[in-house]
């Protein structure tokens, strides 16, 4: 099940095939003559197996409501890792406090499997994508932009669901500061790391969720040594393909590498205890960062941010919400 389909307008293109942005070109392919997807890694770098797993993404019921209508869920379903909801700890007067929320249908997947899933929906949608090309100028005006392929593409609405450090949303804000005559400057938001740990005895003792045994713990400020050091901590159990602990650490963007492997030491050598598990699987990690461009919207024209992309805009609230409508009125005309 889709949109249903009404008249059909020209060319959707979606900058950006994550999750966010797949699920939005299959949700809308039926508004559109034409749908076009750009991504700016390779085919090979997207969805090769062998790169290992990234990092989960957790699905809330209105999330798996959407994959069944795409068509992913069927596929998807039987990877996941279900979990009793979410525990925050948090240092109070230098006790550990713990907030539970404890929520059913609640479910986890590794990335890679998400995107896999979503990438062969669009394929069976006859959906174009665009590997290693992304956006490279952007004319709201004239509703066309051009890819880093060289090739101008006009458009009827843009999508841009390429993630924090979001293309589309640095394009938008360098058109509305040149007719302001400012530039726009980067915020840098956070670094991180992630990596996986096997599900060793001292983990399955703190992180065990009960009866289901998977959890999403999320640690702020519970290094009690290191309190001025921003470190946030979220861990979850994973069951497929085999049982393991997904930790991915949020830091201060100016923090070095080394200090952030140590704050990482300081808070799981007690409960991993000693051997070199701890080592090897950090050796195997992933490290990023988030970067943003200060924007004062998330639409403009036809042009519209999207998931991560639309993170931290600074509208006031009405004027959101007047946009909101003006995107449904466009879509649903």
């Amino acid at each position: 099940m889709t949109t249903a389909p009404g008249r059909r307008r020209g060319r959707l293109v979606v900058a950006g095939s994550g999750p966010v942005g797949m699920v939005a070109a299959l949700l809308l392919r039926d508004r559109f003559a034409e749908v076009v997807v750009l991504e700016q890694q390779s085919r090979d770098a997207l969805l090769d197996p062998g790169r290992g797993r990234t990092f989960p993404i957790v699905l809330a019921p209105s999330s798996t409501k959407l994959l069944r209508e795409v068509g992913a869920w069927a596929a998807l379903e039987p990877e996941g890792s279900e979990y009793f909801g979410v525990t925050l700890h948090k240092r109070l007067l230098g006790r550990e406090i713990r907030f539970d929320s404890h929520r059913d249908g609640i479910y986890a997947y590794w990335r890679n499997d998400l995107v896999r899933c979503l990438h062969e929906q669009l394929e069976a949608a006859g959906i174009t994508v665009r590997f290693g090309v992304r956006l490279a100028a952007l004319d709201v005006a004239a509703g066309t932009c051009r890819t880093t392929a060289g090739d101008e593409l006009r458009f009827d609405l843009l999508l841009g669901a390429d993630g924090a450090n979001s293309t589309t949303r640095e394009l938008l804000a360098r058109s509305v500061a040149a007719e302001a005559g400012g530039g726009p400057w980067a915020m840098p938001l956070d670094g991180w790391y992630a990596y996986r740990l096997p599900p060793l005895p001292g983990l399955r003792k703190r992180f065990d969720g009960g009866r289901r045994f998977h959890a999403l713990n999320v640690f702020v400020d519970n290094l009690p040594a290191y309190p001025a050091d921003k470190f946030r901590i979220v861990t979850i159990f994973m069951r497929h393909p085999v049982e393991e602990l997904s930790v991915f650490l949020k830091h201060d963007p100016d923090l070095p590498p080394e200090r952030v492997r140590a704050l990482n030491e300081a808070f799981f050598r007690p409960i991993v205890g000693p051997g070199d598990e701890l080592d090897r699987a950090w050796e195997a990690g992933h490290a990023g960062h988030f970067t943003q461009v200060r924007a004062p919207f998330f639409q403009r024209g036809r042009v519209l941010l999207v998931g991560d992309a639309a993170h931290r805009s600074e509208e006031h609230t009405s004027e959101l919400q007047s946009r909101l409508h003006l995107v449904c009125r466009l879509l649903l005309e």
